[in-house]
């Protein structure tokens, strides 16, 4: 049963699986949900649920949305396709930088920003990395990691200027249909997919990055970043297993820098349909960007359970 005089939990965007997931384990717990959304782009009607259409560069707007709240789940980035336009990122670093500013303002108690495993760089020695790893992937071109990463600056600008900010780093999600499991299986079944990528990334059920998040809301040490980490995963084992699954076959040649030259310069002219075809997504399936969770399982008591499908 909810508790009327609770105050409420604020989610930032439930169009992706991660925010969705929050706001289904916050309800299911009885917590009241404040769940911002775009104006004109309301969710259905769900229990426990107050929608407030807000856009997150609108100041005024988030210091009523966040008043006397609980605390923020700030899933935007979650958003930040490699397949977004500039505007979209732009807004993204924006929307954070507006959303740090609100949370200032109104003294919210906690603010926990979803940042990405995939935005903390690559560990030279080829170890998986950890929070302490410096962002070096600039040189590589990749608009959308460029942005969260940016994004989550901000917050430790607020956190520099007395917010209390915990920044969680959640590898990517493989279960979700609207993400890299979901792109997989569309291409593989067009046969659409352009090569074997080199490369791997920290990955992470849904199930897992929601639990992560709500243990460094309760128990993450202010000003600290987490990384949420299920298993470290090479795609081409990924793109193998999904291929076995639906009965068709993986390519079989190495996605190589000359395949993603002529991606980055086809894109100059025509535009794709599929996120993975374009040349950002190519470049960070070259790279392993594997990391580990030990920070997040000594201090929040974060247990993964990922397997992977």
């Amino acid at each position: 049963m909810a508790d009327p005089t609770a105050r409420p939990f604020v989610v930032t965007d439930a169009t992706n699986a991660l925010g969705a997931g929050l706001v289904a384990s916050l309800t299911a717990d009885g917590c009241r949900v404040r769940l911002l959304h775009a104006p004109g782009n309301a969710p259905p009607v769900q229990p426990l649920v107050h929608p407030v259409a807000v856009d997150l560069r609108d100041i005024v707007g988030l210091e009523d949305a966040l008043q006397g709240a609980a605390g923020a789940y700030h899933t935007a980035s979650a958003s930040a396709l490699p397949g977004r336009g500039p505007e979209h990122l732009a807004a993204l670093v924006e929307g954070t930088a507006t959303v740090v500013n609100a949370a200032l303002a109104v003294g919210l108690p906690r603010l926990v920003h979803t940042s990405s495993a995939l935005a903390v760089g690559l560990n030279g020695d080829g170890e998986p990395a950890d929070e302490t790893q410096p962002y070096n992937l600039r040189p590589y071109r990749l608009p959308c990691l460029n942005a969260i990463h940016r994004a989550e600056l901000e917050t430790f600008r607020g956190e520099a200027e007395g917010l209390d900010v915990v920044v969680t780093l959640p590898g990517l999600l493989i279960d979700d249909d609207g993400g890299i499991s979901g792109w997989l299986r569309h291409d593989l079944r067009r046969g659409a997919l352009p090569g074997l990528p080199t490369g791997g990334a920290a990955m992470l059920s849904v199930a897992d990055a929601v639990t992560g998040h709500r243990l460094a809301m309760a128990h993450g040490e202010r000003g600290e970043r987490y990384l949420l980490v299920g298993q470290n995963v090479r795609y081409d084992e990924l793109i193998r297993r999904f291929a076995a699954e639906l009965g068709v076959r993986p390519p079989t040649a190495r996605l190589g820098s000359a395949r993603i030259r002529w991606t980055r310069w086809r894109q100059a002219f025509v535009r794709h349909g599929s996120p993975l075809t374009s040349a950002t997504v190519l470049t960070i399936a070259n790279l392993t960007l594997y990391a580990r969770p030990d920070r997040a399982q000594s201090v929040l008591g974060f247990t993964p359970t990922t397997v992977l499908p």
